[in-house]
């Protein structure tokens, strides 16, 4: 049975500091909103670094991390949820079962349910003291029938448990693929509902369909 994080101390990424999970751990968040500070970065999978945003080639597999940290001065139950594509064809693609978390009671990582991706609203993640952090990474695959390029990313959105609106934050991945023999057809984009207007935790279905961003030959 997959578990749940449990509380932790404020000293999470600290004390794991030289577990890969959280290698380049920004010293701050990079949103802060509503009780909850939110870092969002992205990696290519078999790497060590972390960024805000990367480029990669069609077929790779990318790793997101959101990390978010209760900020307020009580113990807080801690909600995320990452949103990736739901556009057809699907450029990203969450590889179910990868969905990780990490704190400071589980420096090595536990499996997690995949509902923190595929889930309509914030997934439940564990109770955390002031201070206290937790990190979910999750892995997708670039499709790998682009050509040309595209940017594209994924969401994270976080909330404690007795406010309903959520922090959120974005990672950016660049996909750079060979020169398109005839113009491809695309699912229409748009950046602007990546970081929209603040909505509240219980509005997150849609989250799923705030991903690709723009694509260009």
């Amino acid at each position: 049975m997959k578990k749940v994080l449990t509380i932790a101390s404020a000293v999470a990424l600290t004390a794991a500091a030289s577990v890969p999970f959280f290698a380049a751990q920004s010293a701050s968040a990079a949103v802060s909103a509503h009780g909850v500070g939110l870092d969002m970065v992205v990696r290519k999978a078999g790497t060590n670094e972390y960024a805000k945003e990367i480029t990669v080639k069609p077929g790779e597999t990318v790793q997101f991390r959101a990390t978010a940290q209760n900020e307020t001065k009580f113990n807080q139950k801690i909600y995320m949820q990452i949103g990736m594509s739901a556009q057809q064809p699907s450029y990203l693609t969450y590889i179910a079962g990868s969905a990780m978390g990490q704190d400071s009671n589980n420096p090595s990582g536990v499996s997690i349910p995949n509902t923190v991706v595929t889930g309509s609203t914030t997934s439940f993640l564990g109770e955390y003291l002031p201070n206290g952090k937790v990190a979910v990474r999750v892995d997708a695959k670039v499709s790998a029938d682009l050509c040309g390029t595209h940017t594209m990313g994924a969401v994270a959105y976080a909330n404690i448990g007795n406010v309903n609106e959520s922090a959120r934050d974005q990672a950016i991945v660049k996909v750079v693929g060979g020169e398109c023999k005839e113009d491809p057809v695309y699912p229409p984009t748009g950046m602007g509902v990546v970081l929209g207007a603040a909505a509240g935790a219980g509005a997150l279905a849609t989250a799923a369909g705030y991903m690709i961003v723009s694509r260009k030959k």
